[in-house]
């Protein structure tokens, strides 16, 4: 079944790209204040300044022209309280070379650079680290859903492994996710 990101990323001209699609399925959650930073590629389709309850926002990462690295970066959004979630994605433009990865965090305070944001990412990522706050994945011929929460916010996600990556994202009260914790 096409959806409404696969619409999207048709119309996009390049060789790899990223689609971050956005589920708010939470009863009262807003995402708001978003932020980029391309390590490599640029953003192309803009995230939505806000992400209300019981809708689904759209954005999109390319790969620059004449360049061999694909498109990598973070995407953050701010939560109502003092804490951010930052989604980490890469699609590289050589798989046999590069590992394709994704990430989820959260991160108390908004006021972190997101280029360091990005690097501690990396770095995260490098040292295998997971915990109820951080999770990350390299795709390939296998990949799974992650999953974090922070007090009442549980957020999930899946990349598919393809030159015009679709990332999914669900935001879900944790109330009504813990019996899946």
């Amino acid at each position: 079944m096409e959806t409404s990101m696969d619409k999207l990323l048709s119309k996009v001209d390049s060789e790899k790209c990223v689609g971050i699609e956005i589920s708010n399925k939470s009863s009262s959650i807003i995402l708001s204040c978003p932020r980029t930073y391309c390590a490599n590629g640029s953003l192309h389709y803009p995230p939505s300044p806000t992400v209300s309850p019981g809708t689904v926002e759209h954005c999109i990462f390319v790969k620059t022209p004449s360049i061999d690295t694909g498109t990598i970066g973070v995407l953050t959004y701010k939560f109502p309280e003092t804490y951010s979630i930052a989604i980490l994605f890469s699609n590289r433009y050589y798989y046999t070379l590069d590992s394709i990865h994704f990430g989820l965090w959260f991160l108390d305070g908004t006021g972190i650079p997101i280029s360091k944001i990005y690097e501690d990412m990396k770095d995260k990522i490098a040292k295998n680290v997971s915990n109820d706050c951080f999770d990350h994945c390299v795709i390939g011929n296998e990949a799974r859903t992650l999953r974090v929460w922070h007090r009442h916010v549980k957020v999930l996600a899946t990349m598919s492994y393809t030159t015009k990556a679709i990332l999914r994202v669900e935001i879900l009260d944790n109330t009504v996710a813990e019996s899946e914790n």
